[in-house]
């Protein structure tokens, strides 16, 4: 939490500064994960995109909590369709026998 209530106060006494240590640590997060960087950078393309057009703090954050359930749907629909190919899987597979 000494972290966050760190980049608060920065937040209010310096804003250029914060702005500059956030993106920073946003690049340090993206490179740390070389796997997904790929991803990772188009998600935050897609949320600084939001946040410079949406007007204001509030519409920003409308804006991604939307962003976020859209993707929480998504995820929802490819669990439920995981779930039924396990389905299909689970039945076309004879159970084991017990050795024996």
């Amino acid at each position: 939490m000494k972290d966050f209530d760190s980049l608060c106060a920065l937040a209010r006494s310096d804003p250029r500064a914060f702005f500059e240590r956030r993106n920073q640590l946003i690049e340090d997060f993206i490179r740390a994960n070389p796997t997904h960087e790929t991803l990772l950078r188009q998600t935050q393309a897609q949320i600084d995109a939001m946040r410079a057009s949406a007007g204001g703090p509030l519409q920003a954050l409308r804006g991604l909590s939307g962003m976020m359930g859209d993707h929480l749907e998504a995820l929802g629909g490819h669990l439920a369709q995981l779930r039924s190919e396990l389905k299909a899987v689970a039945q076309a597979v004879p159970p084991a026998r017990p050795a024996g």
